[in-house]
This record gives C-alpha cells, sequence and structure tokens, in this order.
C-alpha cells in the first residue's frame, strides 16, 4: 500500500508539472504527454501435481504495464523523455533518456533505455504482434528446473536484453543506421558495481527503397562480477505495424551462457508472422491472426534443455495501437522427461 500510495503521489506530480509546462508554452520548448495500460488475465497448465503447494494460480488478472510518457523537445535538436511505470503498484522506472541531436546523421543519447540488442526487444510492447516477448506460463522456470528452451527466455535470463543505465552514439539514413552504446551492465535503475563496461552495438540496412524488408546485425558483451560474455544476433523484418498484410519478425542469435558456471553456449531462433486485415465496422478498424515459433537450447553443456514454444494468437484493433489481444501459448520441452505445458493470455491495450 505504501508503494501504491507513493506511486500515484509521483503520478500526480508529473501530470501536474507536465500541464504546467504545456500551460507555460515556453519558447523552443514542447511538452507532450502520453502512456499506456496494459492489463492482462492469464492462465497456466502448471499445478501441484508439478510443482507441489508452491503452483501458481492456475488463473490470474494482473496490471502488465501501467506508464505515463512525457516527452519533450528542446531548441529543435535536443529530445528527452520520462516513463515511469506503475504495474502492481509499485513504482519504477521504465524511460529516463536525453538525446542530442548532433547533425542530421549523428545523435548521442545518455540515460537509461534499451540497450540496442535484438530485434523482438526493440520492438515496443505496445506494437509487438504478440502479448509477450517470450514465453511467460507461470511456473515454467520452476517446473523446467531453470531457464526454459526458449529465445527471448535465454537472453534475459544472462542478462543481454533490458534497459540499462548508459550512452550511446547513433547515425545512418532511411536505407542504413547504426548504433554503439556503453552501459553499466546490471540493469533498469543500478548503478555499475565495478569499472567493466555492458557494450552493444547493431547495423540494420534496407537492401531496396521499394521493399519493406530491413535486415540487421548485433552483438553486445556484458561484463558484471563473475560473469562475462559475447552474444551474437542476426534479424529481418518485413513489413510494420499497422500496415495491412503479412508482418514478419525474426531473429537468430547464439552466445555465452551466463547462467552457467562452465563455458557453456546457448542459441536460439525465434518468428513471429502475422497477417492483418482491414475492417468496416464501427468498433474495430483491424483483426491481425499471429503465429509464433520461439527456440533454443540454453546450455550446450546440458542434454534435453532444449525447447519449442509455438503461440498462435488473434488481435482486433480499435484504432490506433488501441487492442484487445488474446494468444495461446504452448511449450514442448525436448526429450521425454517433461511433459508439454501451456497457458492462455489475453490483453486489453489502451494507448495515447
Amino acid at each position: 500500500m505504501h508503494r501504491l500510495a507513493a506511486g500515484l503521489a509521483a503520478l500526480s506530480s508529473l501530470l501536474l508539472a507536465a500541464s504546467g509546462a504545456q500551460a507555460q508554452q515556453r519558447p523552443g520548448v514542447a511538452v507532450s504527454v502520453g502512456g499506456r495500460a496494459q492489463v492482462q488475465y492469464g492462465t497456466t497448465s502448471i499445478g501441484e501435481a508439478e510443482l507441489g503447494e508452491d503452483a501458481p494460480a492456475s488463473n490470474t488478472f494482473e496490471a502488465r504495464r501501467i506508464r505515463l510518457r512525457v516527452d519533450l523537445d528542446v531548441g529543435d535538436w535536443i529530445t528527452a523523455r520520462i516513463q515511469p511505470d506503475f504495474a502492481q503498484g509499485d513504482l519504477r522506472l521504465a524511460d529516463a533518456w536525453i538525446d542530442f541531436g548532433l547533425s542530421d546523421y549523428l545523435n548521442f543519447k545518455v540515460g537509461q533505455f534499451r540497450r540496442s540488442f535484438s530485434l523482438i526487444e526493440l520492438t515496443s510492447s505496445s506494437t509487438l504482434p504478440t502479448i509477450e516477448r517470450g514465453v511467460r506460463i507461470a511456473g515454467l522456470d520452476d517446473y523446467v528446473g531453470g531457464v526454459p528452451g526458449e529465445l527471448y527466455a535465454v537472453l534475459d535470463a544472462s542478462g543481454y536484453v533490458g534497459r540499462d543505465l548508459g550512452a550511446s552514439l547513433r547515425g545512418g539514413t532511411e536505407r542504413f543506421d547504426w548504433e554503439l552504446g556503453v552501459f553499466n551492465g546490471e540493469g533498469a535503475d543500478e548503478r555499475d558495481v565495478n569499472g567493466e563496461k555492458t557494450v552493444a552495438g547493431r547495423f540494420s540496412v534496407a537492401p531496396a527503397a521499394d521493399a519493406p524488408l530491413r535486415l540487421a546485425a548485433a552483438l553486445t558483451r556484458r561484463d558484471t562480477p563473475g560473469e562475462d560474455g559475447w552474444a551474437y544476433e542476426v534479424d529481418a523484418e518485413w513489413g510494420a505495424f499497422g500496415s495491412p498484410g503479412v508482418h514478419l519478425l525474426a531473429e537468430a542469435a547464439i552466445g555465452d551462457d551466463l547462467t552457467s558456471a562452465t563455458d557453456a553456449r546457448f542459441s536460439g531462433a525465434q518468428a513471429i508472422l502475422s497477417w492483418l486485415g482491414r475492417l468496416s465496422g464501427d468498433r474495430f478498424e483491424a483483426v491481425e491472426l499471429v503465429g509464433r515459433a520461439s527456440w533454443a537450447d540454453p546450455n550446450d553443456d546440458v542434454e534435453g534443455d532444449d525447447g519449442l514454444l509455438l503461440t498462435p494468437g488473434v488481435n482486433l484493433y480499435v484504432f490506433g495501437r488501441n487492442r484487445i489481444m488474446a494468444g495461446w501459448d504452448v511449450y514442448l520441452p525436448a526429450g521425454d522427461a517433461l511433459e508439454t505445458q501451456n497457458g492462455f493470455r489475453a490483453q486489453a491495450q489502451v494507448y495515447f
């Protein structure tokens, strides 16, 4: 309750400050306020038979993300964002960065933001065709006895993806762009605990001006006390969010498994394929059919720990990013030691 009260107080203060800034209309400064709410209902097939009395609830509602976003434009060459998250009644900081437009082709960014690694990670949760970036069946980590065999879960467990405190240089044109960043390596809202830094770099290119295809390659090195390793990935995107027709997001990655005490390696791939069609009704403007497959081997020293995640889904769009989503995660573990598990998930999303 104390965390919730503090979060609501911070939300009120931020809204008042943003409203005041807009009302003042200072020369050279533009302020805009936005946000999102994502409320979910989820189920799991994992129960007391698999985990005993510590098994998760078979179904539950949750506020997945409740975010307020304040964007600033200063002097036509500086932009900034502050974006707290109030989900679960707890106050956390998602984004807090300042971006300096040094020229038409070069930007310098400092603060807390996503490292430039993994197409699925860099795609906003408000535009991703699937509800989650990877498998999120309650109790699955405990059921498999470690990291599930699914690419995003593997990258997240080793700390290769996510928000971090640092700085980056970014440049390019419409046909190609690049970004190179240096970060603490400890994750969101955390100061560094040693003098070593985590690096991440990414380069993407549109091979043809008349085709909606973009190809990219990225690498990252994470360095924290007792953990250091490299990860590499290639990805491709065809189409775009909100465009009728086919939209494909695909990536493959390899690297050092930082969850293991040995010099183990991981590998994996994920692809999300969707098709969006326009509707002529009064309440919904589009429907989107979604399919996802994600495979990973979390540790090449361990036999039978790989798995496959399959996710069929459907999304109904009211307008823009406002939508109702549903998806069914089916996790198929390798070998015969574990059984297939699944979970249904539905989400209502408001974006403004």
